[in-house]
């Protein structure tokens, strides 16, 4: 594999000229990061927003790989690509349909987009993992509401993919943009075992975040685009809008040599080791293995009720073992495993799992954990931000329309948006959250509402 922003960086470290440009730490090596390898727009580096050297090789490159029509590096995560996407596409106005488990990078998109959303709610399964929505709701959606794109989670936040080839073919269908968030996608395309990529099945554009699942620096994720449907100027621009006009080169070299890492990656050598780790977690006593119809092998959710042991216990026990999960929500802990990971990572949390206490076993179900309805919606996000507030607690906030998104963190994923009016099942989900000392931006303590509208 070719490096060509490496060797062209490398080049002119070699030069060892003088910076009189930014950034201001001038290249010196006086600190924990390799500053030297941090550039700005001189001639022989390239420039990020007008590529035409070696960052137009880079990203050429990367796109032959994942098999798009162009791919682009961005620094400000798939939170930036993801708004650049919906930006580029909608115009103030549009209708586009948005499943209500998107990340609220989306839900922000549509809104700096002036669009209107259409949400759909996912499917949900019997152990409380959500899937994509059904087919025939978002047909008949597409049919009836005739909106501009379609926006998809694949796959979630958890590793579950299903059936997305439908959905973007029902796009196709009737010339609607399909819009992926495949955030934790993108190691898909390197392993032909694991499940497909949407830019494998010509999504028309598909972000991806290098630094989730790839050896690749936080902040670091690829918008691909797979078809011509939102012209290449329209992207451009709306990237100069998400973006930094000084992106950082670290970030940018870190995308090249992932990228170049995975694709030297053996799918024979990394997967059945991987299978063979979750096969002996489904065969401990006591744990439970959540997984998808269609599962990304990397993502571990696990349950140890049967060990007496609730979702928050669970991480403490974890933690006093060396392991750090990602995530809890409710009885269930998420692990994300990765290509570079260390095979001995997987021993680890086998060890772990098998040694956690022998408790009375927890009554109940693990899942369904998640919300099952769409609020009313009663004025616009826009609306509610402007107007007059107050703030209550939780318990109080039922009936009311909310003043800003409540979102835990992580995933990220809103559980009700500004303009909406908060009900008790919403409620109810948002004070577990509270109990077990998960974040929520937007109201972590109290809760702000409408309590009148300006003007």
């Amino acid at each position: 594999m070719k490096t060509p922003l490496k060797d062209g960086l490398q080049q002119v470290i070699a030069e060892n000229r003088h910076r009189f440009h930014m950034p201001g730490h001038k290249g010196r090596q006086d600190f924990l990061l390799p500053l030297q390898w941090d550039f700005t727009e001189i001639s022989e580096t390239d420039d990020l927003h007008h590529p035409v050297g070696i960052l137009k090789e880079s990203q050429e490159q990367a796109a032959r790989i994942y098999g798009a029509k162009e791919t682009y590096y961005l620094v400000n995560g798939s939170t930036g690509g993801l708004e650049a996407a919906l930006l580029a596409a909608l115009a103030p106005g549009d209708r586009v349909v948005v499943p209500r488990n998107a990340h609220q990078s989306i839900h922000y998109g549509i809104e700096f987009a002036g669009a209107e959303p259409i949400y759909l709610m996912p499917i949900q399964g019997k152990n409380g993992l959500v899937a994509g929505v059904d087919p025939l709701a978002f047909r008949s959606v597409i049919e009836t509401k005739k909106p501009v794109a379609a926006v998809f989670t694949y796959p979630t936040y958890e590793g579950v993919c299903w059936d997305l080839q439908s959905l973007i073919a029902i796009c196709r269908e009737h010339g609607v943009i399909s819009i992926v968030d495949e955030a934790h996608g993108a190691h898909f395309s390197f392993f032909p075992s694991l499940p497909q990529s949407a830019v494998e099945m010509n999504a028309d554009l598909v972000v991806q975040s290098a630094h989730k699942m790839l050896p690749a620096p936080t902040q670091t994720a690829l918008l691909h685009r797979g078809s011509d449907l939102v012209p290449r100027a329209w992207i451009r621009e709306a990237l100069r809008r998400t973006q930094t006009s000084s992106p950082s080169y670290l970030l940018l070299l870190g995308m090249e040599e992932a990228i170049c890492w995975m694709s030297r990656q053996k799918d024979p050598e990394e997967l059945p080791a991987l299978e063979s780790c979750r096969e002996t977690i489904r065969n401990l006593s006591g744990i439970e293995l959540l997984e998808g119809e269609n599962q990304d092998p990397y993502k571990f959710v696990i349950s140890a009720l049967k060990r007496g042991l609730s979702g928050p216990k669970l991480v403490q026990a974890l933690r006093v073992s060396g392991i750090e999960p990602e995530w809890q929500r409710g009885d269930q802990v998420l692990l994300m495993g990765a290509p570079y990971q260390s095979r001995t990572a997987g021993i680890a949390l086998i060890k772990a799992l098998d040694a956690l206490p022998a408790g009375e076993p927890i009554e109940g179900s693990i899942g369904p954990r998640g919300i099952q309805e769409i609020p009313e919606r009663v004025m616009t996000t826009l609306q509610a931000r402007r107007a007059n507030r107050a703030w209550v607690a939780m318990d109080e906030s039922v009936g009311e329309i909310l003043a800003e998104n409540l979102t835990p963190y992580p995933p990220g994923i809103p559980a009700i948006l500004a303009g909406e009016r908060m009900t008790k099942e919403i409620a109810r989900y948002l004070k577990r959250m509270q109990d077990e000392k998960g974040t929520i931006y937007g109201g972590n303590d109290r809760i702000p509402i409408v309590c009148e509208l300006n003007g």
